[in-house]
């Protein structure tokens, strides 16, 4: 879970587990021989999880007595922008930390007749997923440097680098992108 989404399902609220539990349920496909009565190996039954989608990304250094190197990836899947993933990359222990942002697929996408004027692009799947919600044009002009400058890089009880977000009294792994940039007008 931690590789995909930047998280680590232990530690976070049941909203939160519910969340990411649903979007690999999501993913998954079952794959069942037709004729099943007459299957002897259990090796004919196969659950494949489809892999997510990198819209785009952005990179930067932060910390304060120490440049850690972030990286926020926009997620997706089919259609779907499911979230951006932060992730502090510990250069000690080659380990990467992180916290994800939820994004409503409602409230940032397009609506239909904006929809319809966006050109069609057949090159590659992320390309499709920006076709469906601004957002991503939205993140790369000025998004990206935003949450860059509202997480904070703290050290955890094994000395490691962990990203956060939230004031000093509440540290939040998982924040819906919606209560980061309430007034979408600051992404414009």
């Amino acid at each position: 879970m931690w590789k995909e989404y930047g998280v680590e399902c232990k530690g976070l609220t049941a909203e939160a587990q519910e969340f990411f539990l649903s979007e690999v349920l999501r993913r998954c496909v079952l794959y069942i021989p037709k004729d099943i009565e007459e299957s002897t190996a259990d090796e004919d039954i196969q659950i494949e999880v489809k892999p997510l989608v990198d819209v785009n990304f952005y990179r930067t250094l932060s910390g304060k007595k120490y440049k850690y190197p972030i990286t926020f990836t926009l997620l997706g899947f089919k259609s779907e922008l499911i979230g951006v993933k932060a992730a502090v990359y510990d250069q000690i222990n080659y380990k990467e930390n992180g916290m994800f942002f939820i994004v409503d697929p409602n409230e940032w996408g397009y609506s239909e007749e904006e929809r319809k004027a966006v050109p069609k692009r057949k090159e590659y799947q992320r390309d499709e997923l920006a076709d469906f919600s601004y957002l991503p044009e939205k993140l790369k002009k000025k998004g990206y440097a935003t949450l860059a400058s509202l997480v904070r890089i703290e050290q955890n009880k094994q000395n490691e680098p962990v990203i956060t977000y939230g004031d000093g009294n509440k540290v939040v792994y998982v924040e819906h992108l919606h209560n980061v940039f309430p007034n979408k007008k600051n992404l414009k």
